[in-house]
């Protein structure tokens, strides 16, 4: 049986140590003192390493005994963090946490932060909170926001969000998007919503994808099958799978992303047959 580290020398080493062994010491405290890890993730939020405030963030998220309070509090304070790794993955936290007030905070970051990695992460936080009350925040993004990464991240919350007769609205800002990433949000959004049609255009874009952009293209896909797939995946699931399988024959380098997804669509086509 392995030997239980003890307690005083994993928190000096989450202080002390550097790169790997830190780390280490930081899994093995959530680990072995699951009950005793939360206050000393907090205590790391203030140290002067990015990584290790990003790690224990991270962490504060997981699952495991602890004052959803406290930790909260500790997490809202790192919302204001100086690097927008630690922003965005404390927001996640929050999320992970169901922290009742989450919201409240990703509409803010959304609206005020001043790096489009920490207003995508809120763009899409809000629709996995899954309170339709927020679609006209979010549709404000799409008219205000120059980042396309953010605008796609807006699409992707609409699509959760949003009712069918909400497509009207889609129609309108694809006949005038030009960005790549916002169309491939916006064709999986609307089909999500019920214009089966979208589907093709979707998976045309991973018929003409090139290297750098197949891996956000079956992203969007997967996220289709993932998370609330719409009544009509299923019966498409053939379409899917053969535009998935093409791709990987053609760049093989994608084979384990392309398996992954094809595992996630057979889940869900054999829960449903």
């Amino acid at each position: 049986m392995k030997h239980k580290p003890r307690f005083d020398q994993l928190v000096a080493a989450c202080h002390y140590e550097q790169g790997e062994r830190q780390y280490e010491a930081m899994i093995a405290i959530n680990h072995y003192y699951p009950d005793r890890a939360s206050k000393v993730f907090i205590e790391l939020l203030d140290s002067s390493d990015m990584t290790v405030r990003f790690k224990a963030a991270k962490l504060l998220g997981e699952p495991g005994e602890k004052d959803i309070e406290v930790v909260a509090a500790a997490l809202i304070k790192a919302l204001d963090d100086s690097s927008y790794m630690v922003r965005s993955e404390a927001l996640k936290s929050l999320i992970r946490l169901r922290y009742p007030s989450v919201q409240k905070y990703a509409l803010l970051l959304l609206h005020s932060d001043s790096a489009w990695q920490v207003r995508s992460t809120a763009a899409e936080a809000v629709g996995f909170l899954n309170d339709p009350t927020a679609l006209a925040e979010i549709e404000a993004t799409l008219q205000e926001e120059a980042s396309p990464a953010v605008r796609a991240s807006a699409v992707r919350s609409i699509g959760v969000l949003a009712s069918s007769d909400y497509a009207q609205v889609l129609e309108r800002y694809l006949s005038t998007e030009a960005a790549p990433a916002v169309r491939r949000e916006l064709f999986a959004a609307l089909y999500r919503l019920g214009d089966r049609t979208q589907l093709q255009s979707l998976l045309s874009l991973l018929h003409e994808a090139s290297s750098e952009t197949a891996l956000s293209i079956l992203f969007t896909i997967h996220f289709l099958i993932a998370y609330r797939p719409p009544a009509s995946l299923a019966a498409d699931a053939p379409a899917i799978r053969k535009a998935v399988t093409d791709l990987a024959t053609h760049f093989p380098t994608f084979s384990f992303e392309a398996q992954s997804l094809l595992g996630s669509l057979a889940q869900l086509t054999d829960s449903r047959s």
